[in-house]
């Protein structure tokens, strides 16, 4: 299907990224992703896959990421997300990122910012406290620059360091990082799937027979501990996870 520019003032393509590191998840994730930005995304953009391993799926943009001294487990594979603020990664231009365990759900053109300023989920647990100033990095957006440049070159230099003092990248972006001027992406349409869409506030149980409450804002469902899509039988997702 043919995409077309939205009438939405943007200064140039969209790259979607995504980063797929270690054995957590599947090519599948990479082309079910992709083929939901394709069914939702009228504006014009990019694909880009950064990972650790070649992959030549359809028309993404392969990115070898460079080698750091953090082990590629389920979790501390989100470290890597960094790389996409390295300046020299390739990009330029707005840069909207999703974890490979998003699940979109009708069209994202209005999601896109025409701004340069960062946008960030506000972490989840804003279900219980609405004024909670934690970060959750599911998805973002921003437009490289210096500021955001400098957020790779200040982990660069001591990566031991901060690998030691935070538990993943978005502790790192909140504490470590204020000279970003970080906004919340729309938390309306960008929604945990388990915690605000079923109401579920299990964590890491394997197997949940969740139901969600699907509002007409709702976008994109973001997972996060268990279940991953592939787990989850509802048909809302099984309907649009392919």
């Amino acid at each position: 299907m043919a995409k077309t520019v939205s009438k939405k003032t943007l200064k140039e393509k969209i790259n979607f990224a995504v980063v797929s590191v270690g054995t957590k998840y599947s090519i599948d994730y990479i082309e079910k992703l992709y083929n939901s930005i394709e069914r939702n995304c009228t504006l014009d953009y990019e694909f880009h896959v950064f990972s650790d391993k070649s992959i030549n799926y359809k028309d993404a943009i392969f990115h070898m990421l460079p080698e750091m001294p953090v082990p590629k487990t389920d979790l501390k594979g989100w470290w890597y997300k960094l790389c996409l603020f390295d300046k020299t990664n390739g990009l330029s231009g707005k840069i909207f990122y999703l974890d490979l365990d998003c699940v979109i759900i009708g069209n994202i053109d209005h999601l896109i910012e025409p701004t340069d300023e960062f946008y960030i989920c506000q972490d989840f647990n804003r279900c219980r406290n609405s004024s909670i100033t934690l970060l959750n990095s599911s998805c973002m957006q921003w437009t490289p620059n210096e500021h955001t440049h400098k957020i790779w070159s200040q982990w660069q230099s001591t990566i031991t360091s901060y690998i030691n003092l935070h538990r993943g990248d978005q502790d790192y972006l909140a504490r470590e990082c204020n000279w970003i001027d970080f906004k919340f992406n729309n938390k309306d349409a960008i929604v945990s799937y388990k915690w605000e869409a079923c109401n579920n506030f299990h964590n890491r149980l394997q197997d949940m027979n969740l139901t969600p409450t699907v509002l007409d804002s709702h976008r994109i469902y973001v997972f996060h501990g268990k279940p991953d899509p592939h787990e989850v039988f509802d048909s809302i997702i099984v309907d649009h996870w392919k």
